[in-house]
């Protein structure tokens, strides 16, 4: 069963419709963490290994400090981009995942590597460029063939990076909502891409944060009779786009919102609170 529907209007004054292409932004991560892992099955990323020196930013500090489940994990400890003296001063002046990861290099670690949990995109951009090194294979390249083509996600691609949007693995995609809830069911359902050692690892969400490898957790959450800890979703949110799987009703959600889920605080918390009474009522009526 599947169904959709759209309301309102875009900022712009554009009626919000449901074949509309949307930049899904953060949620690009949950396709980068799955390239990530499908080079780890394939032996050509060791999630535990200090990271090699990047070729593409070959002055960069931290690689031998630094591994790909850090980085998955938001443990490296990497300053965002958008919180350097460089993108405060000129946005404009990061124009590429380079630029992002450059910026973030000039900076110190804000922690000991794998101490704590803080969220920053340069993480993904790292991951990027490290799965372009091992495979010889442009981003793009190993989306569409690795991704987009076994999951028929027709109407998906990923953008360019542009002055002050340095995408890269950490955003970019643009896609329908039909084909995320394609991605949604293949990904985070079957997740028949990976392994299933490396769907665990993306899997292993932090109880405190939510996060995990290229995807996060939300509530309401439970804990069984066992101890083990659940959350209602897992799935990833943009800036205004959100997909998710909800496992104990077996639903797929994609959503897309005029403006976007951050302009309120309390906006992506009523927007989950609708997730989880919407597919309450659907799974009681089907």
């Amino acid at each position: 069963v599947a169904w959709s529907g759209a309301v309102g209007t875009t900022l712009e004054g554009t009626p919000m419709a449901v074949g509309d292409r949307v930049e899904i932004a953060s949620a690009t991560k949950i396709f980068t963490a799955t390239l990530v892992m499908q080079a780890a099955d394939q032996g050509l990323i060791d999630l535990d290994a200090p990271l090699p020196q990047l070729d593409a930013v070959p002055w960069f500090p931290y690689s031998d400090q630094l591994t790909a489940r850090e980085l998955l994990e938001h443990r490296s400890a990497l300053v965002d981009y958008r919180a350097t003296d460089i993108w405060l001063d000129d946005p404009t002046r990061i124009a590429s995942p380079i630029d992002a990861v450059t910026a973030s290099g000039y900076l110190p670690l804000q922690f000991a590597p794998g101490t704590e949990q803080q969220y920053s995109s340069v993480n993904y951009m790292v991951l990027g460029l490290l799965l372009e090194q091992v495979t010889g294979r442009s981003y793009d390249d190993l989306l569409a063939t690795n991704i987009l083509g076994p999951l028929k996600l027709a109407q998906t691609t990923h953008l360019e990076s542009e002055p002050g949007a340095p995408r890269g693995g950490a955003a970019g995609i643009q896609s329908t909502l039909s084909d995320l809830l394609l991605a949604s069911d293949g990904l985070l359902k079957h997740h028949s891409l990976v392994s299933a050692p490396a769907w665990d690892a993306i899997n292993h969400l932090d109880l405190v944060t939510g996060m995990g490898a290229g995807i996060a957790g939300y509530c309401p959450c439970s804990v069984n009779a066992a101890g083990v800890h659940s959350f209602f979703a897992i799935g990833f949110t943009g800036t205004s786009t959100f997909m998710a799987y909800v496992p104990s009703l077996d639903v797929a959600i994609a959503i897309q919102v005029g403006d976007d889920f951050f302009t309120q605080p309390s906006r992506m918390a009523a927007t989950v609170t609708l997730i989880h009474d919407l597919t309450t009522k659907l799974a009681a009526v089907h």
